[in-house]
């Protein structure tokens, strides 16, 4: 939307919110103040995946945060990610590392079978699950 032609009926709206995916800081700034959107919120999760964060802070580049309350059943973490590897970064035990602020990363959680929420059932290509 940022791209088209600027036009006087793109601010005569009722949107108070606009949700997706995430936006970069740059396009988030100018599409909030071309379009006068109050506030833009952004999740940050998979398809396949069973953990997420959700921006609801309106603050700009933020991954967003787990309320403690939703931490409890779906814990999960930001962990160091190994460019060499491809994979996570482990320290000298095997075990992954998580990340300080600032840090890139991988959004993990915990899978657990028994429970539909934290389960992962795999790809619908077997040889990638």
């Amino acid at each position: 939307l940022n791209a088209q032609s600027a036009d006087i009926k793109e601010k005569m709206h009722c949107v108070r919110m606009a949700i997706g995916n995430g936006l970069r800081p740059d396009i988030w700034e100018r599409f909030q103040s071309r379009f006068q959107i109050q506030q833009v919120a952004e999740f940050y999760a998979a398809t396949e995946g069973n953990f997420g964060f959700i921006n609801t802070e309106n603050k700009v580049g933020a991954v967003g945060f787990l309320s403690p309350l939703i931490q409890k059943k779906h814990p999960g973490k930001i962990i160091k990610y190994d460019f060499e590897t491809g994979g996570p970064y482990r320290d000298e035990n095997g075990w992954c590392v998580q990340c300080q602020a600032g840090e890139v990363g991988e959004l993990v959680g915990i899978i657990e079978t028994k429970d539909v929420t934290r389960r992962f059932d795999g790809y619908t290509n077997r040889s990638d699950t």
